[in-house]
């Protein structure tokens, strides 16, 4: 979090230790208007800091962080509440990459049979950069569903389900304005992933629960687990593992409408297809 002092840096928290000793409020900021605010504002103790002022505790967004992070002097008490590079972690192919990466290194340092326990995510490969290992993986396993998610999407956006090799070939088309702009235009990232079809089920319906972890920082402070937690299902029953709830993209000639894939609360919250119980 903290950084040497440098003239061009713009600092945060810089009072005295006596001054800081003597002030019992915390100073926030944040620049979402949401659930976030009312909770600050009625924290006993924290104050609301406007504009420039000198913060303690800034929940900030990402385009915040990625302009002023590296250009900015914190003190060892402040805080925000992002980690820099979380990409690596929040974008879907990079996760992917550290999954596996860990994976590895279980496997130097423990051994295969602990290696093994990290088996809970599917068969995943980035498009358009492992298309080759994909294919051969595909025809290992022919008949079998796959999911395509864009790696830097969310809500449900651009994800689509497919069973054949042509159904990527047309995606890859569906990607270009024009012929004239086929060229230019780069093809958008996705993880082609091995779908689930036989998932876990509460009541017979697909869920998902949004569990909420404080992690303090990435090397030795403790990760805190909020004891309540938000699960979604979905209001219709799962046939043999598909799920009906609106939300994903389905794309032409690929199936019916009873496979399309369940998405996240954001999405299915607005379908009637979808109910969330609060706990």
């Amino acid at each position: 979090m903290s950084r040497p002092k440098n003239q061009n840096y713009k600092g945060h928290g810089l009072s005295k230790g006596k001054e800081r000793e003597q002030r019992a409020s915390i100073r926030f900021k944040t620049t979402l208007m949401n659930t976030l605010m009312d909770v600050l504002r009625h924290r006993p103790g924290w104050v609301e800091v406007k504009d420039e002022g000198e913060w303690d505790f800034y929940w900030c967004d990402v385009s915040w962080l990625r302009e002023n992070f590296d250009h900015t002097y914190m003190d060892e008490h402040v805080r925000i509440s992002h980690f820099r590079n979380h990409y690596e972690l929040t974008r879907k192919n990079y996760m992917v990459k550290n999954l596996k990466r860990f994976r590895k290194q279980l496997e130097r340092e423990a051994g295969k049979l602990e290696a093994a326990k990290c088996d809970f995510f599917p068969k995943t490969f980035e498009m358009p950069c492992e298309y080759h290992l994909f294919v051969e993986e595909f025809r290992k396993n022919p008949g079998i569903t796959w999911i395509m998610k864009p790696v830097a999407r969310s809500q449900g956006k651009g994800i689509f389900l497919f069973r054949r090799l042509k159904d990527i070939v047309d995606w890859r088309k569906d990607t270009r304005s024009s012929d004239d702009q086929k060229d230019d235009i780069p093809v958008e990232n996705y993880v082609a992933q091995r779908y689930i079809e036989n998932p876990y089920l509460i009541g017979g319906r697909k869920f998902d629960l949004r569990v909420y972890v404080l992690v303090m920082s990435m090397f030795t402070s403790p990760t805190w687990l909020c004891k309540k937690h938000l699960p979604t299902t979905t209001q219709r029953r799962a046939a043999s593992g598909r799920c009906s709830a609106s939300g994903s993209t389905w794309r032409p000639n690929t199936g019916p409408r009873q496979w399309r894939h369940s998405s996240g609360t954001s999405t299915t919250s607005l379908s009637k297809a979808c109910r969330v119980c609060r706990r």
